[in-house]
């Protein structure tokens, strides 16, 4: 703080506000380092809109250092309707507001549209008539139509909002576009459903059109539009009602199927009262049925047989699975993978707990079913990669036991670096015949609530009479666990998993491994995988189907090298022959798309972007050479940022354009705050060592291996390993490279031969 802050009467957030807004300066983080900032005062609210009118005037630039952005965000900071900063931030602040957003929707130039539709979402948040005019306004622009922001920006039109009438019979007559007119029946079925005492805006003879399209519409990813379509027809007085139920219970999605008989029991009909009962004895379907019965007070009509605990647990474990941020999708099967009652930690007391293997089968013919074993009983959870369905169920209760105590912060994992010896005293405890090349890797802190025999358990990799594997250090639990009795490609800490979680659960039986290994899900023929994926590749040739299979993450891209390797195999041709005439066939179809859609098409991670280097490597191996420089152009516009860079660089230098590789890894220097990182630095370096730049290739290294060795001061863990690993690559080179000025060049500049030195093991 300045000296002649000491005297002035402004607080701490007023002068932050009065620095941030400086040239040069960044508003975002002079608050960040006052912390939680929560506006109450008079004297505060009205800093903040003389800061916002600065705005207006345009003194201080919109987009400059996104200080608009900050600014408005401080609306949602405000503490209460009842401080006295309330009413200053509804007045002066909300008119303020108002005014830079009416000059923002006559001329979008100086603004950027996510930074206005933020304010928009302010305006609708206060609930003020003028703030209200200005989304109406926006949404009839449209501003970007297609954003996720105007669900968030209309959901503030419940029942209660002063002007929520007035916004949903304007926005009504015409309907909105896109996206826009999803969120706003989204909004006004969730004003409906809290009593709303003014029609539903669907209501009427353009509304229910345009629910009846989204009800017929068979693009699977408009399916949540037909559930909220399905959700507003309790509201619906209009004739059509009967005909827009029927197609809501025809249609595909279960979800919008379960929709529709809440919509009929809601309307007082019979038939979705049945039709929820049924609904409540399939797992995939009971937890949301009874969740419905229970909101329309219909109880009684949900079966005794919905109740049995392990039914439930099924039940509500395939539910978890369904959500978005899951599997996205209910599953096939639901099966008790195991069953017991354990005192769990840490208040041992004994609770029922389920494992639960799931099934979901594979439509494509590409990849195996997707089977997995979750558990159901403190918390809900799976833990996809970790192979529990080829494991003892003992070890899988083992590993959510561990998994949760480390969640709640019982466990603290601390990485041990390759060069440390901080803790080899551990090693005494481990004394076993045949060990060799013991290396501790991980240590597991226990919190005195779980009261394990020790504190401190050891996880170290060795070898015993030549068997790869792991040494647990647990005093007199310590133990062998042999690789060969766990999946292939498992975690190494999952062994400390399942070793700490038996001892806390009290398991002293050992299991047999082996016998669970064979549990893991069978290849798929490559004669399927051929005929499957040819199978998209002939719906390139159509233009919907196409773009659909381009511009996503789909089976196409992530299927390419195992359609590759299938081909190989079963038709016995050569590897880059396959690669280069099956992503041809994908370029091609590319080609035929218009320009606007070339930015998706073209993205790191669809499929042309996520098999790029797989190309590249193939036309380098047919000595193709030469059109690696065409097809690096090509995706240049499109990979502006440091993944590309590296990414078409490194293709450019393998295929022997020096000039472009040279531009390119000047472009990752510079936009990449941790250049020294980068493996391409090499690789410049010897281009400009190779052209006669010594001195600038020389500059280069050592800049990166100081920037490497600053960096590792404050490494911990397995980043001290990774430091020294990028560091030895670039002090390699350097090496290589100027050979005759070797270690005692590098000296000069206080650079070691290791940055382990440099922090303390």
């Amino acid at each position: 703080m300045a000296f002649r802050d000491w005297f002035s009467r402004r607080s701490a957030f007023q002068l932050a506000l009065e620095r941030g807004l400086r040239p040069s300066a960044d508003l975002r983080d002079e608050l960040k380092a006052l912390g939680d900032v929560s506006i109450k005062s008079k004297a505060d609210a009205q800093a903040i809109c003389n800061a916002l009118e600065r705005i207006r005037t345009g003194e201080v630039a919109p987009s400059r250092r996104s200080a608009f952005h900050t600014l408005v965000g401080l609306f949602q900071d405000v503490d209460g309707t009842e401080c006295d900063a309330f009413p200053v931030m509804r007045g002066e602040g909300i008119r303020t507001l108002a005014r830079i957003v009416q000059t923002a929707l006559k001329d979008m130039s100086k603004f950027d549209e996510d930074d206005v539709l933020f304010a928009v979402k302010i305006l609708a948040m206060y609930g003020t008539r003028e703030g209200t005019d200005l989304v109406i306004r926006a949404a009839r622009l449209p501003i970007r139509p297609d954003t996720y922001m105007w669900n968030v920006i209309l959901a503030r039109y419940t029942a209660n909002h002063p002007e929520s009438d007035r916004l949903f019979r304007k926005l009504s007559d015409p309907m909105p576009e896109a996206f826009i007119a999803v969120s706003l029946l989204d909004a006004a079925n969730t004003a409906a459903r809290e009593g709303a005492n003014y029609p539903h805006c669907f209501d009427t003879a353009a509304g229910v059109a345009q629910l009846e399209r989204w009800l017929a519409d068979r693009d699977e990813e408009h399916f949540s539009y037909a559930v909220s379509a399905t959700a507003a027809l309790p509201f619906i007085t209009r004739p059509e009602l009967n005909s827009l139920l029927a197609l809501a219970f025809d249609h595909l999605s279960p979800d919008v199927q379960m929709e529709a008989a809440w919509a009929a029991a809601k309307l007082g009909r019979e038939s979705g009262i049945q039709w929820l009962t049924r609904a409540c004895l399939d797992v995939n379907k009971s937890s949301k049925a009874k969740q419905y019965l229970t909101e329309l007070d219909q109880e009684d009509a949900i079966p005794a047989e919905a109740s049995d605990p392990t039914f439930q647990a099924r039940s509500e474990f395939a539910q978890w699975l369904a959500h978005p941020n899951e599997l996205g999708k209910v599953p096939d099967e639901v099966e008790v993978y195991d069953h017991r009652v354990l005192a769990w930690p840490p208040e041992r007391e004994p609770i029922p707990l389920w494992l639960l293997k799931y099934r979901v089968r594979d439509e494509s013919g590409l990849q195996p079913d997707n089977v997995d074993v979750g558990m159901f009983g403190s918390v809900l959870f799976c833990l996809f990669s970790y192979k529990i369905g080829q494991r003892p169920p003992e070890d899988g209760y083992a590993i959510h036991c561990y998994w949760e105590m480390n969640c709640n912060k019982k466990i603290v994992e601390i990485d041990v670096p390759r060069s440390s010896r901080e803790y080899d005293s551990m090693l005494a405890q481990g004394r076993l015949d045949g060990l060799e090349s013991v290396a501790i890797s991980m240590v597991a802190e226990l919190s005195p609530e779980l009261k394990y025999p020790q504190k401190l358990v050891a996880l170290a990799s060795a070898t015993r009479n030549g068997e790869k594997g792991w040494v647990v250090l647990d005093g007199p639990r310590s133990r062998w666990y042999a690789a060969s009795d766990f999946p292939e490609d498992s975690y190494d800490k999952l062994v400390l998993m399942i070793h700490v979680g038996r001892v806390l659960l009290g398991f002293t039986d050992e299991p047999d491994r082996q016998r669970f290994l064979g549990q893991q899900e069978t290849a798929v023929p490559p004669e399927r995988i051929v005929a499957a994926y040819e199978g998209l590749l002939a719906k390139l040739d159509h233009e919907v189907d196409s773009v659909k299979l381009l511009k996503d993450r789909s089976d196409i891209g992530s299927a390419f090298s195992d359609y590759v390797d299938a081909v190989v195999k079963v038709r016995r041709r050569p590897r880059a022959e396959v690669v280069c005439e099956t992503y041809e066939r994908l370029l091609a179809a590319a080609d035929r798309m218009e320009p606007e859609l070339h930015e998706k098409i073209h993205d790191n991670f669809a499929p042309l972007g996520s098999n790029f280097e797989r190309y590249v490597d193939a036309l380098i191996e047919q000595n193709r050479h030469a059109e690696v420089p065409a097809l690096v152009e090509r995706f240049r516009p499109h990979w502006q940022h440091n993944l590309g860079y590296g990414t078409l660089g490194m293709a450019a230098f393998r295929a022997g354009d020096r000039f472009i590789a040279e531009e390119l890894f000047v472009r990752l220097r510079e936009s990449y705050t941790d250049w020294g990182r980068a493996e391409e630095m090499n690789l410049l370096a010897a281009i400009w060592h190779d052209r006669g730049r010594h001195d600038d290739a020389q500059r280069l290294l050592v800049e990166a291996l100081q920037q490497l060795l600053e960096q590792s001061l404050t490494a911990t863990g397995g980043d001290c390993d990774r430091f020294e690993e990028w560091f030895q690559s670039r002090r390699s080179t350097f090496l290589r490279l100027f050979p005759n000025r070797g270690d005692e060049e590098l000296r000069r500049y206080g650079i070691g031969p290791t940055t382990l030195r440099y922090y303390d093991v």
